[in-house]
């Protein structure tokens, strides 16, 4: 799957508000705040990674960061725009083994 195919399956999961036109080339701008699309449980995540060689390896790595998403952060009117977790603290050595 080349480049342009791939940001099309990810943009596809938006429904039709996401589709880029069929003579539209799908820049990083399309993407831009895809993964807040799959807040705050992570659940749909591993879609992205099935068309990609060792896509297991990524979703492994991207699971913990939804874990650390308070749910309850996203029930009102205002959700977080970010991965700011809300569970607990974490150590900067944890942090870092995430990113």
């Amino acid at each position: 799957m080349d480049p342009q195919a791939y940001g099309r399956y990810l943009l596809e999961m938006g429904g039709e508000e996401f589709k880029p036109a069929d003579d539209e080339q799908v820049e990083a701008d399309h993407l831009y705040g895809f993964f807040q699309w799959f807040m705050p449980s992570g659940a749909g995540v591993e879609r992205l990674f099935e068309p990609i060689p060792d896509g297991q390896r990524y979703l492994d790595r991207i699971r913990p960061i939804y874990e650390i998403l308070n749910p309850e952060d996203f029930t009102g009117e205002y959700v977080p725009g970010y991965f700011n977790g809300g569970n607990e603290e974490a150590s900067e050595a944890t942090l870092r083994d995430l990113g």
